[in-house]
């Protein structure tokens, strides 16, 4: 029979301590409920992990349950706490007679809940920890032979609690055997993507996938409890660069490695690099991700050791799960790790805790500082993509961007998502994308194809200066001419790179971005690279098929002759678009066959108000329109904002969206314009609810003030409609608006023309 160490003590203790009485006079009067929690987790080798962890646990424990019992005060009696856990007492109510053991065990699941939300323990501690329950409970008893049914109760109590850790335990242990032995850990990869570029930066290889009944994450922590940790990522990285090699996968490859087993300087190092040679994979494109907990000062210094001998084969360094705390500040600055992952709890909602914001502020500007890169792990949705992506975060991971999966599961190169929301939504409609005219057809060859092959086009085709390393017609590296011929003519450089494969010499991580991006955008995108990329080419995409490159250049000559153009074309006052980039915008929604609204913006009675306060102030409530529209692009990417002249705008947006669109606007300036008012106008507003004036024609008109007035004017085909079309049937649109009182929006439907 299972002992229960303590319990004896606790036996003998119930005559006469004081919980002993209370529970012998209630047992006289009604049922009593044990509950029992097993805090240990398994039963397990590593008695080290129990002492410390256990201890941490129960002290916690300690602090938590007086206050837990306090909040129960109708039912928890009271509580002992033991060697390996918890006793609770529960006082049972006579309603509770047929449903004591689901009654009990909402207890149980609510206390357990308390202990992993309230609990501040530490992060292997929470990971590890597995609390198993059991109760029973004791009808009644006579006084006098109260001790051993109460004994008999808590034991059972405790068993069902140890049957549950052990068939656990039992479970998992085979897992681990089966795994060490040869089973498939059926490893997941999970995509990293460039926030700046959305090109597809590499994979996270995984053992979070859960197979058939226990989860690889149990296994993990079952392995750190029994001192199999090292053997067990031994197998994990082997399995995840089989399968890496085996997809061809060009782009890196992050695997996960504990802190612990980096202690041994030489173990680990010397069988990554016997494995690499084995799977022939170029350590270059491997990161090694680690992961700390609790390692001190001296460990640091053996780390810093292992991370040495592995960066000088070629491979990048990255902390994982990275925190604004003073062990990972210490961290970085001793390791100098190539890539920061920050953790996914300062990711969570990092647009609503403006806390948050500043510490990932900090921590960028401390790794831009060293030349490191920065990701953010977690990434679960679109809001937190769009505050990452501007605060200027160099990658991502997380739900938001593609889950784990097999790499036989393809991803884009350039995700969609992030291509939306790196270009800022006014500069990306209000400039072109970037123009045929510059992009230059480039060879392209096959990561598998020899130097020597690149080596003979170049010097065939002197006016070529860049190939395009493909794979599975997909770029996957750049060749530059001039970065080539260098290698070639250092000492030996010939016999060493001559016969090596393209994909050993390329450049792994070209800047690739899609045709749609504006050149202005691309260019900052290019000029943010590091020194020995800042005047390489760039590869353009549209819709997954290489167009060719576009030399920095190139980029830059456009872009100055735009800004001409543009400084030509947008209105002094407010800087938005004028007519003939409006014309420009409506054109290229045609030759996509969108169906759009176009929203025609005039505010009425403005003649009354520049009267009366001026034309400086007239034109401080134009810029106060101008900046409600422009506000509002944030919320939706396929809005265009243009002023027309004077107090005329246009908006150009989905059909979908277009009547919150406008009911947002009227609310906005309603609220505003208010301001803008002198006190008497404000009082007589009030009492009266109108000023009398004249209109433009010299006759008197009652206002209620300065409204405004959209026409709403629906297109389901712009390939229909002339524009001189348009024009005149918004006009027809904005008297009816203008025939009403007060802000307003009307709506019609574009009457369809034949176009010339």
């Amino acid at each position: 029979m299972v002992q229960i160490k303590g319990l004896n003590v606790m036996k003998q203790s119930l005559r006469w301590n004081q919980l002993g009485l209370r529970l012998f006079r209630l047992l006289q009067k009604q049922p009593v409920g044990i509950l029992y929690f097993d805090v240990i987790g398994y039963r397990m080798e590593s008695q080290v992990w129990v002492r410390e962890h256990h201890s941490e646990v129960l002290s916690l424990l300690g602090s938590i349950l007086p206050t837990w019992k306090g909040n129960h005060a109708e039912g928890v009696i009271d509580y002992v706490m033991i060697s390996e856990g918890v006793f609770l007492f529960i006082a049972i109510p006579p309603q509770w007679a047929s449903e004591k053991k689901d009654k009990l065990e909402s207890y149980a699941i609510q206390l357990d809940d308390e202990i992993r939300h309230c609990c501040v323990l530490s992060e292997e501690t929470n990971r590890f920890l597995e609390i198993h329950y059991g109760v029973s409970w004791l009808d009644g008893v006579e006084s006098v032979n109260a001790v051993q049914p109460l004994y008999g109760s808590l034991n059972r109590a405790y068993l069902e609690a140890y049957h549950k850790r052990d068939n656990e335990c039992k479970e998992i242990k085979g897992r681990l055997f089966h795994l060490l032995s040869g089973g498939d850990l059926r490893p997941q990869y999970q995509p990293i993507y460039s926030l700046k570029s959305a090109s597809l930066v590499g994979y996270e290889a995984t053992l979070e996938g859960s197979s058939e009944e226990t989860s690889n994450e149990k296994v993990l922590a079952y392995a750190v409890k029994t001192g199999k940790l090292a053997d067990l990522h031994k197998r994990a990285i082997h399995d995840a660069l089989v399968k890496y090699k085996e997809s061809g996968c060009l782009s890196k490859l992050f695997v996960n490695v504990d802190e612990r087993i980096l202690k041994d300087p030489n173990a680990l190092p010397i069988y990554l690099v016997n494995k690499m040679k084995e799977v022939d994979v170029d350590p270059r494109r491997l990161v090694i991700e680690i992961k700390f907990d609790r390692a001190s000062e001296q460990d640091l210094q053996i780390i810093q050791t292992s991370i040495q001998l592995l960066k000088r084969q070629g491979m990048a360094i990255a902390l994982d799960q990275v925190q604004y705390n003073l062990l990972d500040w210490k961290r970085i600055e001793l390791l100098q790790p190539e890539y920061i992952k920050i953790h996914k709890n300062l990711i969570k909602e990092v647009q609503l805790d403006w806390m948050k914001e500043e510490q990932l502020k900090l921590l960028l500007s401390v790794v831009r500082r060293m030349n490191g890169q920065v990701i953010a792990m977690g990434v679960e949705n679109e809001e937190e993509l769009r505050k990452v992506i501007t605060l200027g975060v160099d990658m991502g991971q997380g739900f938001a961007l593609g889950h784990p999966q097999s790499l036989s599961s393809p991803v884009p190169a350039l995700h969609p998502q992030i291509n939306r929301l790196t270009v800022d939504s006014r500069e990306r409609f209000i400039r072109e994308g970037i123009p045929r005219d510059i992009i230059v057809q480039s060879k392209q060859v096959n990561h598998e194809h020899y130097v020597s092959e690149v080596a003979d086009y170049f010097q065939l085709t002197e006016r070529e200066s860049y190939v395009i390393v493909v794979q599975d017609r997909q770029p996957v590296g750049l060749i530059s001419k001039g970065k080539l011929y260098q290698r070639l003519g250092t000492r030996y450089g010939v016999s060493l790179y001559l016969n090596k494969k393209v994909f050993e010499i390329m450049d792994g991580t070209p800047l690739i971005v899609e045709s749609t991006m504006s050149i202005e955008f691309v260019s900052k995108l290019a000029m943010s690279r590091s020194a020995d990329q800042l005047y390489d080419a760039i590869i353009v995409m549209r819709e997954g098929h290489i167009l060719g490159v576009v030399t920095i250049q190139a980029l830059l000559d456009r872009m100055t002759k735009n800004q001409i153009e543009w400084a030509k074309n947008t209105n002094s006052l407010t800087h938005l678009p004028g007519i003939h980039l409006i014309e420009d915008e409506i054109r290229r929604r045609r030759e996509q066959q969108e169906e759009i609204s176009l929203i025609y913006a005039d505010l009425d009675s403005f003649k009354w108000y520049n009267d009366i306060f001026g034309f400086k102030k007239g034109d401080q409530v134009i810029e106060r329109l101008a900046g409600i529209m422009v506000s509002l692009q944030k919320d939706d990417p396929n809005l265009f904002i243009g002023h027309i002249g004077g107090d005329d705008f246009m908006a150009i947006t989905s059909q979908r969206t277009a009547e919150s669109l406008c009911k947002e606007i009227i609310e906005r300036f309603d609220q505003g314009i208010h301001e803008f008012y002198s006190p008497s106008i404000n009082e007589q507003l009030h009492s009266m609810g109108k000023i009398e004036t004249v209109d433009r024609q010299g006759n008197k008109v009652e206002t209620k003030g300065v409204s405004i007035s959209l026409s709403v004017l629906d297109c389901d085909n712009l390939q229909h409609y002339k524009l001189e079309d348009l024009s005149e049937q918004i006009i027809e649109l904005k008297k009816s608006a203008k025939a009403i009182i007060g802000s307003v929006y009307v709506r019609g439907k574009c009457r369809g023309v034949s176009c010339c």
